[in-house]
């Protein structure tokens, strides 16, 4: 009804926007996926032999903050594309597979009680 897909015979359908594009930033598609990584994607023990989660927590300027944003749409540019080269391989040899590509600067709310004002970074301190 809204345009995302095109039904094919054979229970097949054909994606009718890129697998990369952007959504409205808070709108409603965004927010309903967000909701959607709280409650079920992020859900996992993430223990599997096919499943992977790390979380890393580092100090970068705002040069390698740049890097490392670039960094991580190619990271979805590849994870789309492997996709598009397995187009000829049966459906039932693949397994749906999904990548939460994100960074932000965060501290924890519990470890923000734990750091001297004067040295908690303005940028992590006033966000949530």
């Amino acid at each position: 009804k809204i345009g995302f897909l095109e039904l094919l015979p054979n229970n097949r359908v054909k994606l009718l926007v890129s697998r990369t594009f952007h959504w409205i930033p808070n709108g409603p598609i965004q927010n309903h996926f967000r909701d959607l990584a709280y409650r079920d994607y992020l859900m996992s023990k993430f223990d599997a032999e096919d499943e992977y989660m790390q979380l890393v927590n580092v100090l970068l300027s705002k040069p390698s903050i740049a890097a490392l944003r670039a960094r991580l749409k190619q990271v979805a540019r590849e994870f789309a594309q492997l996709h598009q080269d397995e187009m000829k391989i049966p459906y039932d040899d693949k397994t749906p597979m999904s990548i939460l590509v994100a960074a932000r600067p965060w501290l924890p709310e519990s470890f923000k009680a734990l750091v001297r004002k004067e040295v908690l970074p303005h940028t992590i301190g006033a966000r949530k």
